[in-house]
């Protein structure tokens, strides 16, 4: 006889598509969720994704074992077989107060014999399943999962293979230049954004070239590159100086050299210090750029 499986849920809708938003613990996720390739193939294809997936996770194993403000985004899983069902649930709101919070809120209940395969964040449910044999604490911790009914016919694989390179095709990862502008955790780069803001010459207007286009719309785009030959003011570029500065870090607190693991406060500020002289006798040696410019 099989155990029935509860899951709170949301139930939503996009395009032709019914989904659910559930919240799992790490330890379920690590437990019943598996890779897509597991469900069948080419052995060898399956072999060169399993490898790339181990080669790809190690820093979101990292990240989560030594990260105190460790958070992931949401898996995205298809769930096979179990029969599913959803039971609305209402609440007891005689004043209205509640009126469109609770809408479309219930149970989602498989009868046991589900699989749940990922769809999209394969190499953080592989980070998960090796850092929870390391740290099993970490089971206890949430995550979210956007859930989707798998139907194991040709037309309900067809459908499901197209989500999956769908989502996979239309993901966008933040470019390294985007890192820089926002990683809390890497010490090299949060060193890069404050010499922007209080390096005597650094945070000039124009000596640190950051956007090579701000667009009416907002729409920004940091520079990544070198410095275009018209641009008689800039030394370089925000991605430039993060290499200079991850380079002058060398003997430096091993955390300034992990980008997963963010510094204390007290390596930050002394890490600086060094640097930004460091970066002064730089600009001193190399013919006195900061009279040039």
């Amino acid at each position: 006889m099989t155990n029935k499986t509860f899951i709170p849920a949301f139930k939503a809708s996009v395009g032709d598509w019914e989904y659910y938003i559930c919240i799992m613990k790490y330890a379920e996720v690590a437990r019943q969720v598996g890779f897509a390739y597991e469900l069948g193939g080419n052995s060898e294809l399956n072999t060169m994704i399993q490898r790339g997936l181990g080669d790809r996770t190690d820093a979101i194993k990292n990240y989560l074992m030594n990260s105190e403000h460790r958070f992931l985004g949401a898996l995205i899983i298809a769930a096979w077989g179990g029969a599913p069902q959803y039971l609305p649930i209402s609440m007891d709101d005689p004043d209205g107060v509640l009126s469109g919070i609770d809408r479309q809120f219930g149970v989602l209940t498989f009868d046991g014999t589900q699989q749940y395969f990922a769809l999209d964040g394969q190499h953080r449910l592989r980070a998960i399943k090796e850092a929870i044999k390391t740290k099993p604490e970490l089971g206890k911790e949430d995550i979210c999962v956007i859930m989707v009914s798998h139907f194991d016919s040709d037309a309900g694989k067809i459908r499901t293979r197209r989500l999956f390179t769908n989502i996979n095709r239309n993901a966008k990862a933040t470019t390294g230049a985007e890192n820089i502008v926002l990683d809390e955790d890497d010490g090299a780069a949060i060193i890069t954004r404050r010499l922007l803001t209080e390096h005597p010459f650094l945070s000039k207007d124009g000596i640190v070239k950051v956007f090579t286009r701000q667009g009416e719309e907002g729409d920004l785009r940091l520079a990544a590159g070198n410095v275009p030959q018209s641009d008689k003011k800039a030394l370089t570029t925000i991605a430039n100086l993060y290499d200079i500065v991850r380079t002058l870090s060398f003997d430096l607190h091993a955390s300034m050299r992990q980008p997963q693991a963010r510094p204390s406060d007290e390596i930050l500020e002394s890490s600086y210090g060094v640097i930004s002289r460091r970066l002064d006798d730089l600009l001193t040696s190399t013919g006195n750029v900061r009279s040039a410019l």
